[in-house]
């Protein structure tokens, strides 16, 4: 089978997963209404522009979220055997890694499209000053964030401790991915759009990086 027709094949099925298991969505909503229940109590949009504070506050719901959301999904390939048998199959390992990557990238913007404007209504937020720039940060910065996860979950969920290592190892490769995806949201939002160029290059080289390099060495993930 080609690696186009098997990344379309193994993208149908990553999107009935999750259709039937919506966990990324459930942990947005937990994370994103608790997120927006402490800042709407600490902090006055009176006294102080909310909006540098909020960048920080979404990225910090969808990455808690995403960890969760694809730690849990992972681990429940690998304990029913799942990954064991796609690897068998005649299948490019590169096409189950994409298909993974796009179907988890979609189910982060769909919650994301779901949970962002509550968010924003809660805090008494209005509309980004550049909207355009505040998707194009949430697309971008989601897709890094998946292309790390699936390959890091994929590798951890065959460990004995997977689930608790793998903020440990993701969290420090996706620091600077994180930081220009709150830069550029914070300026989307604020309308500062002075530094939006530089963090975007950041964005895109990050995804880039990682959807190559990864989609390399996923094979190796699969074997652990």
């Amino acid at each position: 089978m080609t690696g186009w027709r098997a990344f379309l094949l193994l993208l149908r099925r990553e999107a009935a997963i999750q259709a039937r298991r919506p966990e990324l969505l459930s942990h947005f909503l937990l994370y994103g209404f608790l997120l927006a229940l402490i800042f709407s109590l600490a902090v006055d949009p009176v006294e102080r522009d909310p909006r540098p504070l909020a960048a920080g506050l979404l990225w910090l719901s969808y990455i808690f979220a995403a960890l969760q959301g694809f730690s849990r999904t992972l681990a429940r390939e690998r304990a029913g055997g799942a990954l064991e048998g796609l690897r068998i199959l005649p299948l490019p390992p590169a096409a189950l890694y994409y298909a993974k990557v796009a179907a988890g990238w979609l189910a982060l913007l769909l919650s994301q499209l779901a949970v962002t404007p509550l968010f924003l209504v809660w805090i008494r937020f209005g509309v980004p000053k550049a909207p355009f720039l505040f998707v194009l940060s949430m697309a971008l910065g989601s897709l890094g964030v998946a292309a790390l996860l699936v390959f890091i979950s994929t590798f951890t969920s065959g460990l004995r401790a997977g689930a608790g290592l793998l903020p440990f190892v993701a969290l420090p490769l996706l620091a600077p991915l994180l930081m220009a995806a709150t830069r550029l949201t914070a300026g989307a939002l604020t309308g500062d759009l002075s530094e939006a160029g530089a963090w975007l290059k950041v964005l895109f080289s990050y995804d880039i990086v990682f959807l190559v390099l990864l989609g390399w060495a996923f094979p190796w993930a699969l074997e652990e």
